[in-house]
């Protein structure tokens, strides 16, 4: 049995929900984006973190990063 977890999503007809992505594998992280924006998210994309931290300027209200 699959069971599938649906977290929060943006609400329809509003801004989209600003996220960071880090992630240094590009396919990984390029599929990610893919489905992070379908999913109603402004993804920002970045592979290191000197750029995550240049990135959060633009103060995104979820970080995705591997530990």
């Amino acid at each position: 049995m699959t069971t599938q977890h649906e977290g929060p999503r943006p609400q329809a007809g509003t801004d989209p929900c600003p996220l960071l992505l880090v992630e240094d594998a590009p396919d990984l992280r390029y599929l990610l984006v893919l489905v992070l924006t379908e999913a109603g998210y402004a993804v920002t994309a970045v592979a290191t973190g000197r750029a995550a931290l240049a990135a959060l300027a633009q103060a995104p209200s979820i970080i995705i990063c591997p530990i």
